[in-house]
Parts: structure tokens; sequence; C-alpha cells
């Protein structure tokens, strides 16, 4: 805790708006996060301390969920990220506080925001995914799936979404006319022989042919939170 701590008055220096940051890194870098690592670049002693902090107390990142797709879809997507790629992911059993299956597009960002709010422990970022239905005029079934990622920082949400498709009407369906959630209506459907399918390749990985599984398909909606 004292590691972290020391961490954190680094970060809040006066003069850390004025430290450089070079072409590369401010590419790989979120804007508003940036300044959080600007120090890394720092000259001296101030460099040196950071460093060595920051060795001694990795930066943890956890993750509102104990899917193993949803975890891993965080890990892979945060290696192309200079700061992060060296990060602990860990996933953590939380609420959604939402329905299980949502059907519109507020309470699936709702849903993550606060799967990332409620995995804020003990960390220095919390990733919340949830994925549900929209209303989407002119599609047959009147409803497209979409992923939606909320990274929170402890004092800000950052949003991003994933593309959107659309699930055969009968599953549609049977999600609305007998309250099933997605792996559930896929199933008895016959879409999977897979309940959990929302653990495997997902419904947009058998619907693809295996061209998109639903672990690159939650890492869009990762990448697009991470251009904040």
């Amino acid at each position: 805790m004292a590691g972290r701590a020391a961490r954190k008055r680094i970060f809040d220096a006066d003069d850390a708006a004025s430290i450089p940051i070079t072409r590369e890194r401010r590419n790989a870098v979120p804007a508003d996060m940036a300044q959080r690592r600007q120090c890394v670049h720092t000259r001296g002693t101030r460099s040196l301390d950071f460093l060595r902090i920051f060795s001694s107390n990795p930066m943890r990142i956890n993750v509102g969920s104990i899917n193993n797709v949803k975890v891993q879809a965080v890990r892979e997507a945060i290696r192309d990220y200079d700061f992060l790629s060296s990060a602990t992911v860990s996933g953590i059993d939380v609420r959604s506080e939402i329905s299980e299956q949502p059907k519109s597009l507020e309470e699936t960002i709702q849903g993550a925001r606060n799967r990332a709010r409620n995995a804020f422990q003990n960390c220095d970022y919390s990733f919340g995914l949830e994925c549900g239905l929209m209303q989407v005029p002119t599609t047959k079934t009147g409803y497209m799936n979409v992923c939606a990622c909320v990274i929170y920082d402890s004092q800000n949400y950052h949003l991003g979404l994933s593309s959107a498709f659309e699930y055969p009407p009968e599953v549609t369906r049977l999600v609305f006319e007998e309250g099933l959630d997605i792996n559930q209506a896929s199933y008895k459907n016959g879409l999977t022989k897979n309940p959990k399918v929302g653990s495997a390749e997902g419904a947009i990985g058998i619907l693809t042919h295996g061209r998109l599984p639903r672990k690159e398909y939650i890492k869009q909606a990762i990448m697009m939170a991470l251009i904040h």
C-alpha cells in the first residue's frame, strides 16, 4: 500500500504536465490516460524512483466477470498498449445490477458501467463488459446485439462499443416472448449444442462460421474504449 501511495504522489506532481511524451508513446496511450504515465519519461532520480515503484507494484486491472472469454479478451487487447501490456489482469465476480439479458443500449451500457465500478477493488483500472440487444430500424427482427466496454479509473468512465449483428429471428423471439437469455435461446433454437456458448465461441462465432469468435468481438469494444 505504501508503494501504491508513493506512486500516486508521483503522478500528482505539479510539474507532471510539462513532461514530454515521445510521438510513439503518445500514439500508443489514450490521451487522458497518458498523463498518469508521463513520469516514466522523466530524467534522474524521479524516473528511477518511478521505475522501482512500478516494478515492485505492477499495474493491476480487474475485469468485472469470471467469464474466461471476457478476461482473455482484456489480456489480449492490452498487449498492444505500451503502458498496459505488463499489467496483471484478474476476473472478479461482480453483479451487473441489470437483467440477465439486456434489451436496450441504455441497459447494456449501464450493466458495463456497474461491472466496472463494482470491480474496482485494489486495482489501477477496472473493465466492465456487457453484451445486449438494442433496437435498430429496418432490421429483420428490430434488434441487434452490441458489446459495451467501460473502463473505470476511480474518477472517469471510458466507453467503447463493438460492431453490431442480428440474431436469427427465432432466437430473438425466444428472448422476448419466453424470457430466455441468448445462451438459452441459442440452445433451445438448436443454433448450438453448448448451453454455455457465451463462455466459448459465442453465437457470433457460430453465425460467422468461426470468422469472428466472441473473444475477438469483445476486443472491438475494448479497443474503442481505450481510444479515450
